[in-house]
């Protein structure tokens, strides 16, 4: 490889960390809003912190993504507007 494309290879690695990074805050804040929204079902008096509604989250998240695989509509597009859908329910 010349120096040229060893900078060029460098360069996208740079620009693709961050937004992995982002990526992976906003695939978290929808496990946690997720999480949130499964907690006031099951104990609506109660309050989990970060970690229990995290984990409920990830485990609804993948029980929402069997049922779309089920149904034949687990599509990238789909499965990407679920986690901006629940990430922006989780902001409001």
């Amino acid at each position: 490889m010349t120096q040229l494309e060893n900078r060029i290879e460098g360069f996208f690695v740079m620009i693709a960390l961050p937004l992995n990074l982002a990526w992976g805050l906003v695939v978290l804040l929808s496990f946690v809003a997720l999480g949130r929204i499964m907690a006031r079902v099951v104990r609506p008096a109660g309050s989990w912190d970060i970690s229990m509604a995290a984990g409920w989250g990830m485990a609804g998240m993948v029980a929402l993504g069997g049922w779309l695989n089920l149904l034949g509509l687990a599509r990238a597009s789909v499965l990407m507007a679920l986690v901006l859908s629940v990430s922006a329910l989780g902001l409001m």
